[in-house]
């Protein structure tokens, strides 16, 4: 059968169209809001009065033009606004075929029902696959409607059997979608009352609240979370929780070691006291050795982990301040001592925020003695650290990671604007990506969503040269300043922080005084060099062996 010209034309353009918008996710929703405003008012406009006058038909276009390009120029809150209507309106509908399917006891459509019951429920908590099925429905639709087109006479039959299929599959997916959902949404950890604080803040490192720790800890230390007051880098007040573990009575001393943990969200659930392990090797390497020596464990989670409000993501000052009041509070604990020795360890984000730490200690909190610091495999250059995370190009893991930063700094800078950053589609996607936890077994739902997206429209565009975010990121450098002995380990294999860095923080350490302690270990990667059996561990007591004399 001969092909109207027409119908061939509009197909083909249909599918190049699709083909076209297919790699590019992000530019195809901003494509479907161009569209939608525009291909309503006129599809009514042909189908309800097609006999019209032509001024009609011209104003109907104009105004629905006029809406499409308002929908794009504010796509941002738009996006923003289609996770949360394509659930609720796949609920809405789903609920209505159902009862259609009921009253008619019509199979097919009742399978179909369930499957948009079950995929409503997924896409309500993840907003970022939500905007994904979104994305790639536009092109799809437009190939296969177009493919189809060019198939009038497909045989009745054959179209049963496929939507019978699909329909099934649907139902097999949406099903194991659900599933996994209700499944990596019970692992997420809740903020329990503890962690609420209505109160006026009083000074910094004040001691707020103390409530037993459940996790597991070293043999005879007793553990303890604690809310204490702190400040934020700009100098508001803000409350922060740690979690503590006390050595048993008869054997304390008065040396505190504060660790910083390294990176495990930007979140309030990402907080390590609110895990099981917070006070175990696996979360704070040595510190059953440490409890055995006497020595009072005290972690911060920082403000905005646990507790509510702007996390101090790699931004020196906040972590910083948030670790000395930590100190503070755990030194008003009974049997710890207002005085005595203070070791600052940290790993990763943790080895940045001990470097500042160490930095702002005089002015800050000069009551404290600082006796060593241990940066280990530290992002001490921030901007170093986004130029390689940056430099394979737009990787699914570097727009995760970049959303940890991004979202913090917009939050804490007020020259950060993440519309600078981001694709004019892409917003949801980076706020869902910082509200997942790098434990979270959703977080291999960001990686697959940012992978799914694609490079021909990057969802992230980053001057690391010139921009706000970037001076921000060369000012959260740590300097190296500080008077006590400092112990820099870090693995030759480190996948995350570049080994460079380290010799560069060595030498502005140096420059200022100060004694070195240098180490890197072969065939060590960025967590392998704090594992239990690597020899870092013992280095390390050996070295503060070796300052404390």
């Amino acid at each position: 059968m001969k092909i109207p010209w027409i119908r061939l034309s509009t197909s083909v353009l249909a599918v190049l169209i699709g083909l076209f918008l297919l790699p590019r996710p992000l530019t195809a929703l901003l494509v479907l809001l161009a569209v939608l405003p525009f291909a309503v008012p006129l599809a009514w406009y042909l189908r309800r009065r097609p006999d019209t006058a032509l001024p009609l038909g011209i104003g109907a276009v104009v105004l629905a033009g006029a809406i499409s390009a308002a929908a794009v120029i504010n796509a941002r809150p738009l996006v923003t606004a289609l996770p949360v209507i394509l659930p609720i309106g796949l609920g809405i509908g789903s609920i209505a075929l159902l009862g259609y399917a009921i009253r008619r006891r019509l199979v097919l459509p009742a399978l179909g029902a369930g499957a948009c019951i079950l995929a409503a429920w997924s896409l309500w908590w993840w907003p970022d696959a939500a905007l994904l099925l979104i994305a790639y429905t536009l092109p799809l639709t437009l190939i296969l409607g177009g493919v189809l087109r060019l198939l009038p006479e497909w045989r009745p039959r054959g179209r049963r059997i496929a939507v019978s299929l699909v329909t099934v599959l649907a139902l097999l997916l949406s099903g194991t979608a659900a599933v996994a959902t209700t499944y990596a949404r019970a692992s997420v950890a809740a903020a329990d009352p503890f962690y609420d604080w209505a109160g006026t803040i009083p000074e910094p490192g004040t001691l707020l609240r103390i409530d037993a720790y459940t996790g597991t800890t070293p043999d005879s230390a007793l553990p303890q979370r604690i809310l204490y007051a702190t400040t934020r880098a700009d100098g508001s007040p803000a409350v922060a929780s740690a979690v503590v573990a006390l050595p048993a009575a008869d054997r304390r001393t008065s040396t505190v070691l504060a660790w910083q943990h390294g990176t495990t969200g930007v979140s309030q659930f990402c907080a390590p006291s609110m895990t099981p392990t917070a006070l175990t090797e696996l979360a704070i390497p040595g510190i059953d050795t440490a409890i055995s020596r006497g020595w009072t464990v005290v972690a911060t989670d920082y403000p905005g982990q646990g507790t509510t409000g702007r996390y101090p993501y790699l931004i020196g000052e906040g972590e910083g301040r948030a670790t000395l009041d930590a100190v503070r509070a755990a030194r008003g604990l009974d049997g710890v001592g207002r005085s005595g020795d203070t070791m600052l360890w940290g790993h990763s984000q943790g080895g940045h925020a001990t470097l500042f730490v160490d930095q702002i200690a005089a002015d800050y909190a000069p009551e404290l003695h600082i006796t060593g610091v241990a940066a280990l495999s530290a992002a001490a250059d921030p901007l170093l650290l986004a130029e390689r995370i940056t430099a394979s190009g737009a990787s699914a893991l570097g727009s995760v990671i970049s959303s940890y930063v991004l979202v913090p700094y917009s939050e804490e800078y007020p020259d950060v604007a993440l519309a600078d950053y981001v694709h004019p589609a892409g917003l949801a996607f980076i706020r869902a990506y910082a509200q997942r936890c790098v434990t979270e077994k959703s977080m291999v739902l960001s990686v697959l969503t940012a992978a799914a997206l694609g490079g021909r429209a990057p969802l992230l565009d980053i001057d690391l040269d010139d921009s706000a975010a970037a001076e921000h990121l060369r000012g959260n450098t740590a300097s190296g300043a500080g008077t006590a002995p400092l112990f820099l380990g870090q693995g030759i294999d480190d996948e995350v922080v570049p080994i460079a860095g380290q010799a560069e923080m060595a030498q502005r350490a140096r420059l200022s005084g100060r004694p070195v302690t240098e180490r890197s270990y072969p065939g060590r990667s960025h967590m392998g060099v704090i594992a239990e059996d690597s020899p870092l561990i013992p280095d390390l007591f050996e070295w503060e062996a070796s300052i404390s004399g």
